[in-house]
């Protein structure tokens, strides 16, 4: 899925990925008056094929197009805010590749407060609905993961909370 050509090289590139509702927009929005600090591609962007701003489907490109990316920003960002979609996972942590070198997500306990963060910052509905139905199944999958470092949420706890850490190692 990665081809080396989309890879740049220039400064290390810190890859993270956040579950959503975590705060990763919040954190890019705050710091990105900073040239080359932060990078945010909105996956939701990637992954539907879009007619005069309406989904129409899903991207046939999905999730490559998206990992494309990503592997672009390599080099010349220094942080770089994923989905944690399993497909994009899986493709930044191919044998060779290991891009991806965060995961950060909640404690189970918080689904209530996730769905009310999703709903506060305007998310569609549909969103709000697959997050409630999938929350165990995704949170699962993601402390199943061993190849990142995870990094659990507290309640209260946000992105913007963790980064400062991240940032330093």
């Amino acid at each position: 899925m990665i081809d080396s050509n989309y890879m740049n090289i220039g400064k290390p590139t810190t890859i993270v990925a956040g579950f959503p509702g975590v705060g990763k927009t919040h954190y890019y929005r705050k710091n990105a008056g900073t040239p080359g600090m932060v990078v945010d591609p909105d996956s939701s962007l990637f992954h539907w094929h879009l007619e005069k701003g309406l989904r129409i489907g899903k991207s046939a490109f999905w999730p490559e197009n998206y990992v494309k990316y990503i592997s672009a920003c390599v080099g010349v960002f220094d942080t770089v805010l994923v989905s944690t979609h399993t497909e994009v996972r899986d493709a930044l942590l191919l044998p060779g590749v290991r891009l991806l070198h965060y995961l950060v997500y909640p404690s189970r306990d918080q689904k209530d407060d996730y769905l009310d963060r999703c709903w506060k910052r305007g998310s569609p509905e549909s969103l709000i609905e697959i997050v409630n139905d999938s929350w165990n199944t995704w949170l699962d999958e993601l402390e199943s993961e061993n190849r990142p470092i995870h990094i659990k949420l507290k309640p209260g706890q946000f992105f913007s909370d963790v980064m400062t850490d991240i940032l330093r190692k």
